[in-house]
């Protein structure tokens, strides 16, 4: 009997966050006049950043598919969503993506139980809470 390849149930996700990053700068320099910066070089973002890994070894990159997520599992909503490539081999999938005010808000965040959501091409799903940075004291009551 040959070998049984070593696979896992659903793709592996570490090292999910959720930062804010803080754009303060209201003009730019090109060459020696100061021109205003356009709205996406000054405005403030999420950005989501994750490390994942295909359930089982495969030999060529592989479709994936990530959700930000708030709520149970009966009243979910959706606050963002994209797609990434699983590397081949099992060598780590780096994904950073910013996510603006449209998609995440302060608001959502300081509500807490965000949830990143990766599903491979085979259908396998991986929850994983999000790392915000806002602890359960510093949030407001629900």
């Amino acid at each position: 009997m040959p070998p049984r390849p070593r696979s896992y149930h659903a793709p592996l996700v570490a090292h999910a966050s959720l930062e804010y990053i803080s754009s303060s700068s209201e003009l730019k320099s090109t060459g020696d006049l100061p021109t205003a910066a356009l709205p996406w070089e000054t405005a403030s973002y999420y950005e989501l950043s994750f490390t994942a890994f295909q359930s089982i070894k495969e030999h060529n990159a592989a479709a994936a598919h990530w959700r930000v997520t708030r709520g149970d599992s009966v009243n979910e909503h959706t606050l963002a969503a994209g797609t990434f490539d699983f590397q081949p081999h099992w060598q780590a999938s780096k994904v950073v993506v910013p996510l603006y005010a449209d998609a995440v808000t302060a608001h959502d965040v300081s509500l807490g139980g965000l949830m990143l959501r990766v599903t491979n091409h085979y259908g396998e799903v991986t929850n994983k809470a999000l790392d915000t940075g806002v602890s359960n004291s510093t949030r407001p009551a629900r």
